[in-house]
């Protein structure tokens, strides 16, 4: 940060005018500030590419809570589909050695 009392101080002791004084620590602050407002104007624009590039805590909560729920769909399908597999398997193992009772 520019302090402009410094700088005014400065130059008033480098044997320069009053008036060429204050117009060059105006200049200085003048050019301070853009600069200044030009690189904020920068950091915004790099924190928004950011923001659109990298999740969120809040959006991988979402995600998470996502993925527990597909998770959490798909192991009751599973579970499901075990119980009629081994219910069939059961019927057809039952059939067989019914049927193998019947021929003797």
């Amino acid at each position: 940060m520019l302090d402009s009392l410094k700088t005014y101080q400065t130059l008033k002791t480098g044997h320069i005018s009053d008036d060429h004084a204050q117009a060059m620590t105006q200049a200085l602050q003048d050019a301070t500030s853009e600069v200044s407002s030009d690189w904020k104007t920068e950091i915004q624009a790099l924190r928004s590419d950011l923001d659109d590039k990298f999740a969120t805590k809040a959006d991988l909560a979402v995600l998470r809570s996502d993925i527990k729920a597909a998770l959490s769909d798909l192991k009751s399908e599973l579970t499901h589909r075990m119980f009629l597999f081994w219910i069939g398997q059961s019927a057809v193992t039952i059939g067989i050695v019914s049927a193998l009772k019947l021929l003797r």
